[in-house]
């Protein structure tokens, strides 16, 4: 999505499997252990399903469209980001 500061923000669209919730503390955790912090999404929204076109590819276009409504988790108005000492920590040592 478009940034004020300059380049495009990530955002992330989710689907969860069925009766399945999850907390924005408990999804931006999961993705700061498993993604690069250069990757990390600044917003998540969680839709029941992705759109799709005929031959069942996800129209991408589509979910940039969307706008930033009240149901788009922004981590950074949260709090939650990825902290200098935190990209340090996760960057391999000159040794290995």
């Amino acid at each position: 999505v478009p940034s004020p500061v300059g380049e495009d923000d990530i955002k992330a669209c989710i689907v969860l499997a069925p009766e399945q919730t999850v907390d924005p503390e408990e999804m931006f955790g999961f993705l700061r252990d498993n993604l690069p912090y250069y990757a990390m999404p600044r917003y998540m929204e969680v839709l029941d399903d992705l759109p799709r076109n005929a031959v069942n590819r996800v129209m991408k276009h589509v979910l940039k469209e969307r706008p930033l409504g009240d149901d788009v988790w922004d981590f950074e108005a949260m709090g939650l980001q990825v902290t200098r000492e935190q990209r340090r920590a996760a960057a391999p040592s000159a040794s290995q």
